[in-house]
């Protein structure tokens, strides 16, 4: 009988957490639909509350009052953009 004389070799260990380009290519498109998502249904809250605050103008023939914090729309604004919904600065912060 022969003897084969073997060696150990010392592989490192890898982290747990790494995965192969597959699986960060689905967390990263998971990541990025969650995103679109939340996107979405702010942008849809957003308009909902524009239209019941159109809605209520309409009613009231009142539209004054900034749909986001309940201040008062500028006369000058309303003048300049009769169907504001919003003040200066909350559109300003709703465009950014």
């Amino acid at each position: 009988m022969r003897m084969i004389a073997t060696r150990s070799i010392h592989v490192p260990q890898l982290p747990v957490s790494v995965g192969d380009l597959g699986d960060k290519s689905l967390q990263s498109h998971d990541r990025y639909v969650e995103a679109s998502i939340a996107s979405v249904k702010a942008e849809l809250s957003r308009q909902g509350k524009e239209e019941a605050y159109l809605a209520s103008v309409r009613a009231t023939g009142v539209p004054a009052v900034c749909a986001d914090c309940g201040g008062q729309i500028s006369e000058t604004r309303l003048k300049a953009r009769p169907g504001a919904v919003r003040c200066t600065r909350c559109q300003c912060e709703c465009e950014s």
